[in-house]
């Protein structure tokens, strides 16, 4: 009853760890299968990723856990595969981070562009200024014609030299302006490409943010892979400690501990020998399958006793314990 009792108690955390476990896990396989999703070249290439990536998600989260009680040469395998499993599921969340973080760049950047309005002049700045070059030759040498009969078309000659030359310089303005607007984009859609977090993290650190990517990946598998490893460990585990201890006859041995009356009365006197007896068999099976540690605090738990009792029921498992290895 006793045992029942505290898996009541310890039922509500094996609930809490098992669904944390199951969320982790939920999480970790769409990421590995978007991931593989992701990565695959051709359909049957993405379905054989994806089912990898499940396969390794399991085998990270579970190996550990349903090895625990197996012999030692396949606990060291199932370490190394769980290694090896976990190396590749860091590896895939790293691809996936850095692409949906490249796929969030394009997308500003795509916004950026957006913002541009005015179309790409139709001719260079060098073919313009080449154009105001010769166009101002021109207008040196009409300049130095003495005027004659012909001064009225030499005057206009000039003003529509000059007019031109106003053209070429406005037009020149333009693809400057232009090229400007052009340097601005640039400057933006760098700055827009990356997360801004991680462009200040990296500044900090002094590496690019490519790296504070990759630090940032790997930490999140810490956190996940680790808290479903644990979870589902101490859900396991919590599952197999709460099983009830067997309660059997007691059985006689060549050479058993004498109970007299008197230790009957110092353990507890509304007590009967019988149970007494069972008590102590009990205890004895128990530190035997190294459930229970043989102290007081233990025996009072278990038996959910007095101090002064379980100090008597202690010294009489021990001394019991005591003449059996004397007989062996």
């Amino acid at each position: 009853m006793n045992n029942g009792e505290d898996g009541n108690l310890k039922r509500p955390t094996q609930i809490v760890c098992k669904l944390l476990a199951l969320l982790a896990t939920s999480i970790s396989l769409s990421l590995l299968a978007v991931a593989g999703w992701q990565l695959g070249e051709s359909p049957v290439g993405k379905v054989i990723l994806m089912g990898f990536g499940v396969l390794s998600v399991l085998g990270a989260h579970l190996l550990l856990s349903l090895c625990q009680k197996a012999s030692i040469n396949v606990r060291v395998v199932a370490i190394v595969l769980w290694l090896f499993c976990m190396t590749y599921v860091a590896f895939n969340h790293a691809s996936f981070f850095l692409l949906s973080q490249q796929q969030a760049g394009i997308r500003r950047v795509a916004l950026v562009d957006q913002s541009l309005s005015k179309a790409e002049p139709v001719r260079n700045l060098t073919a313009i200024v080449s154009d105001q070059s010769k166009i101002k030759t021109e207008l040196a040498i009409k300049s130095q014609i003495r005027c004659g009969n012909g001064c009225v078309t030499l005057r206009a000659k000039l003003t529509s030299l000059q007019a031109t030359l106003d053209v070429l310089e406005a037009e020149a303005d333009d693809v400057r302006r232009w090229h400007r607007q052009q340097d601005r984009q640039i400057e933006l859609q760098d700055r827009v490409r990356d997360d801004p977090v991680m462009m200040q993290l990296a500044k900090w650190f002094g590496v690019t943010a490519m790296q504070m990517g990759l630090v940032k990946s790997f930490l999140f598998s810490v956190i996940l892979e680790g808290l479903a490893c644990l979870c589902w460990y101490m859900g396991l585990q919590s599952r197999d400690l709460t099983v009830p201890l067997p309660v059997t006859p007691p059985v006689t041995q060549l050479v058993t501990a004498v109970l007299d009356l008197e230790e009957v009365g110092k353990a507890d006197d509304t007590e009967s020998r019988p149970e007494l007896n069972n008590q102590v068999e009990e205890l004895v099976k128990a530190v035997r399958a190294g459930l229970l540690p043989l102290t007081v605090s233990a025996v009072r738990k278990h038996c959910r006793c007095a101090q002064k009792k379980a100090s008597e029921l202690k010294r009489l498992v021990d001394a019991k314990l005591s003449a059996e290895t004397q007989t062996c």
